[in-house]
């Protein structure tokens, strides 16, 4: 069973610490690129046991909405990652953690400021 795990503006570390617990798990090869809003990243490991699988999206910081989302629905397929959303396209996978953690330097500046004062000065979540 494969895993997928969408991080919304996540932080440097947040990315690494996500990619580094994939790679205990499955097959190990971490697939990860940039999201189409360019603002989040998508990470991919295959291979993992089923019985680990929600707990393992948990840990590596997966969208807590998208795990709820998959938990009550039965139609729609578990743990899509959009290639295409609002005009934009996501970039291509790879399994090099710098590619993407410098693709993501490239096209989320404002989203990494953003999440640096959120995590460093916890008052200032409700202004941005």
């Amino acid at each position: 069973m494969r895993v997928t795990v969408d991080l919304d503006t996540p932080a440097v570390g947040d990315i690494l610490d996500s990619w580094d617990l994939l790679s205990q798990h499955g097959d190990g090869i971490v697939w990860g690129r940039v999201s189409s809003s360019g603002k989040g990243v998508h990470l991919e490991v295959h291979g993992v046991a089923s019985d680990v699988a929600d707990r393992l999206r948990v840990a590596a910081g997966d969208d807590t909405k998208r795990i709820w989302y998959d938990g009550i629905t039965h139609i729609k397929p578990k743990q899509i990652l959009f290639d295409r959303k609002n005009g934009n396209t996501a970039q291509e996978w790879t399994t090099s953690h710098q590619d993407v953690i410098d693709r993501y330097r490239q096209t989320a500046p404002v989203a990494l400021r953003r999440r640096y004062l959120q995590v460093c000065y916890p008052v200032c979540r409700r202004y941005l």
